[in-house]
């Protein structure tokens, strides 16, 4: 008996650090699959085929909320005024509006109630276009979520 022992507690010894070392693994794996949850978000609903990632002054594009419907949107660019700053947009440039539903934009209807919980009204609303793409940060609760989108201006 004592031949068959040894093996398997030798056995045993080798694979413990193993199979703590995979419940660790599985644990640390929740942020990723976190992340994963935001793979729509800030996504453009409202853009035609070729336009997915532009912005037209004055316009309203529908942003997707979808993963985060209780988000905040930032955006931020680059002027040609001061090249090495990162300027943040304050109301007069940029206006975001959840969406209450009902929203007809250019040729999309939005009337459903899942966009109206997963989706925002982005317009930008400066006079001129920036040196840089605009690109969109979103907060959680105030927390910066690892997610941006870039967006060309069009006017």
């Amino acid at each position: 008996m004592n031949k068959f022992s040894s093996p398997i507690v030798l056995t045993l010894f080798f694979i413990a650090p193993f199979i703590s070392f995979s419940q660790k693994t599985k644990k640390s794996k929740q942020p990723q699959e976190k992340q994963n949850n935001y793979e729509l978000l800030g996504v453009s609903l409202s853009s035609s085929s070729g336009n997915e990632t532009k912005f037209f002054y004055n316009q309203p594009n529908a942003i997707s909320l979808i993963g985060c419907p209780t988000c905040e949107i930032k955006a931020h660019t680059i002027f040609e005024t001061d090249p090495d700053k990162k300027v943040y947009l304050d109301a007069n440039q940029f206006k975001v509006e959840k969406n209450k539903g009902g929203i007809i934009l250019n040729d999309c209807e939005f009337e459903s109630s899942f966009f109206a919980k997963n989706g925002a009204l982005v317009t930008l609303l400066i006079g001129w276009a920036p040196i840089a793409p605009i690109t969109l940060e979103f907060y959680n609760n105030g927390i910066k979520l690892p997610i941006e989108r870039e967006f060309s201006m069009e006017y």
